[in-house]
């Protein structure tokens, strides 16, 4: 089961993992070896979908144990409000066909029961892919995630690495405008100048290919496609 303090957050919902922070409200059980860790890989895809930010991974330096059953739970969600609300996340996976695998389960209840919504993925995912899960059937209620990994008695690989976890309306596309002050956490009111690195990822809805930062008032990106504006967003 999850954690009873489990915290909850309304809707929408956007995590890219950007600091080493942004985990909390994020549970793993990995029962007697280390399976799940947050941080930077080094294996299995070597950089988080977003170079230089976090994942969630199956051993981030190395292949996953033989006997594996290690599962991570996201914090819980209130889809109030909501209107045709989806979960994302992008993923990586390399494991040995047939014999190890990956689910997501969600529940409605606070763990007394789960039911499954992805899988089971196998093999290789072919580099990061973007698996998406309607969830309109709920969206009157509140939900909590959970990521299984299981492996077999023998051969392991380098497994199963999650990023850029997302709820909200719409449907993969374009995609919410992350933003972040590099090199360390992402801001969504900046008060100096600082180096700010930032990505439209293609998960979401429609938004325009314009990011809007503001520093003391004053546009603050005009690099390239990306020009000042308006003040830009991010979770984390």
């Amino acid at each position: 089961e999850s954690n009873g303090a489990t915290p909850t957050f309304g809707f929408p919902y956007t995590n890219g993992f950007i600091s080493a922070s942004a985990s909390v409200g994020w549970t793993e059980t990995n029962g007697p070896m280390t399976v799940w860790e947050y941080g930077r890989p080094t294996s299995g895809p070597g950089a988080a979908f977003f170079p230089g930010t976090n994942v969630w991974g199956t051993i981030l330096a190395g292949d996953y144990p033989n006997e594996a059953e290690a599962s991570i739970y996201t914090p819980r969600f209130d889809l109030a409000g909501s209107v045709s609300p989806k979960l994302s996340f992008r993923q990586w996976y390399s494991t040995e066909t047939s014999w190890d695998k990956t689910w997501v389960y969600a529940t409605t209840n606070c763990g007394d029961s789960w039911f499954k919504i992805v899988g089971s993925n196998t093999g290789s995912s072919g580099g990061w892919n973007l698996a998406v899960v309607d969830l309109n059937a709920w969206k009157t209620r509140t939900m909590q995630f959970r990521f299984r990994f299981q492996s077999d008695t023998s051969v392991t690989y380098p497994g199963w690495y999650i990023d850029n976890f997302t709820i909200a309306d719409g449907v993969p596309g374009s995609g919410p405008l992350l933003v972040y002050n590099s090199p360390a956490t992402g801001a969504t009111n900046f008060v100096t100048n600082m180096n700010v690195v930032a990505k439209i990822l293609d998960d979401l809805t429609t938004v325009s290919n314009t990011i809007n930062v503001t520093v003391g008032g004053t546009a603050a990106i005009t690099a390239g496609a990306f020009v000042g504006g308006a003040t830009g967003t991010s979770r984390r």
